[in-house]
């Protein structure tokens, strides 16, 4: 990191497309004592997300890094700068002339980009539901024309279509082999990958994540709209339907991953923010408490542990279609992807039929790009501000954006 100015630093660095890279930003404290100094994430270039606070107490002499990523996802090959404004909050307060630096970055793009990440060597297709008997000749007939091996046929009774899943031979071009299908099909497409929204937070103890309903005012309502009667479907990761806060609640229960029911933190802590019981669960009062949970497992988690988990558009679609038939009042997606064919004409049959859907805007950071299914038209897209009503630092921000609520 060359020095430009005694105030200025300049950071150069290459990157391959669609790559996320961790590193860090160090504000170093000059001065005789310590000081409060902070990122300012307003004017992040839109390449950067900070992964953490934004601001941090530096003792004297002393240094502190704030954790970043830089993302190349969906930039084209080419240079991209940007300038980080780390400042000093009470140095002059303190008799210390310290104010500011800027970190001009410049982020070099090497190679073209790739499209959005998919399961390789299968490819997704959808052709009407005539018959079980119909749709399994069509497969077969599909298969022997184009090479392909037939796993799994799904019905979507809700768009009254059948989702079959080919296997390709190891290697196959997935993007070619869509464009050979679309003539004679509704739908062809990738497997796309998506993935839940959610980081984790210090000070999670349950007196620092009571301020939700009290923010929003359930809580003076409780007494007479409580969720009652109201089915919610959680289109997640699994839950812990034995959770003493929870088990109550849970009316049925779909497996959409094929490996099995697990009680996972991402769709345990969604449903707690939901519907938690507060006699049950350590004090934690969910927003709805009376709601019934349609409980579906259609992500994975990345670990036994994370709160991350893996999607995909065959899960998902699987989720969205038991949501509907089981007739959901409003469902959940707190989960983030590309822009597909299949999972939109799913969401249109289920706002058609009145039925709410909320999704999360995702964690991209003020400049990200809008995601999916939140930027479909007629979701809820949800972005979050903490106790104090401001805005998630590393929130996505957009014309998409329906609300905000309390999410940190």
């Amino acid at each position: 990191m060359p020095q430009a100015k005694s105030n200025e630093f300049e950071w150069r660095f290459s990157i391959r497309p669609d790559q996320v890279v961790s590193s860090g930003i160090t504000a170093e404290n000059a001065c005789r004592r310590g000081n409060l100094f902070e990122i300012d994430v307003q004017h992040l270039p839109p390449f950067v997300r900070l992964r953490g606070e934004s601001s941090a107490t530096v003792a004297s002499h002393d240094r502190h890094v704030f954790p970043v990523q830089f993302d190349s996802t969906g930039l084209a090959k080419g240079q991209y700068e940007g300038v980080v404004v780390i400042r000093c909050v009470t140095c002059r307060k303190n008799d210390c002339s310290q104010d500011r630096e800027l970190l001009h970055i410049y982020m070099t793009v090497e190679g073209e980009r790739a499209g959005p990440p998919f399961v390789p060597d299968r490819v997704l297709v959808v052709v009407p539901f005539d018959s079980p008997e119909g749709v399994e000749a069509l497969a077969k007939k599909l298969a022997a024309k184009h090479g392909l091996q037939t796993g799994e046929i799904q019905r979507l009774d809700s768009i009254h279509a059948a989702l079959i899943v080919y296997a390709l031979p190891a290697g196959s071009d997935v993007l070619a082999k869509v464009a050979e299908l679309l003539p004679e099909v509704l739908i062809a497409e990738p497997d796309y990958l998506f993935q839940t929204s959610g980081v984790v937070q210090e000070n999670s103890a349950p007196a620092n994540v009571e301020y939700g309903p009290k923010l929003i005012h359930a809580d003076r309502v409780w007494s007479s709209l409580s969720g009652k009667g109201v089915r919610i479907a959680i289109v997640d990761s699994g839950i812990d339907v034995s959770h003493p806060g929870l088990k109550s609640k849970i009316v049925e229960q779909l497996i959409a991953t094929g490996k099995g029911w697990s009680a996972d933190n991402h769709g345990t802590m969604l449903a707690g923010i939901i519907a938690g019981g507060p006699e049950n669960s350590g004090g934690i009062h969910g927003v709805a408490p009376d709601a019934e949970i349609l409980a579906i497992k259609a992500c994975q988690p990345e670990t036994a542990l994370a709160i991350q988990a893996q999607c995909w558009v065959l899960t998902l679609a699987k989720g969205l279609d038991f949501a509907i038939k089981k007739k959901a009042r409003v469902i959940n997606l707190s989960l983030n992807g590309p822009s597909d064919k299949l999972l939109p004409r799913l969401i249109d049959a289920a706002i058609d039929q009145k039925i709410v859907v909320v999704a999360a805007a995702g964690n991209d950071g003020p400049h990200g790009h809008p995601g999916f299914p939140a930027a479909l038209p007629g979701v809820i897209a949800v972005t979050a501000v903490d106790a104090k009503e401001k805005l998630y630092p590393l929130a996505t921000q957009g014309d998409f954006i329906s609300v905000a609520a309390p999410g940190v």
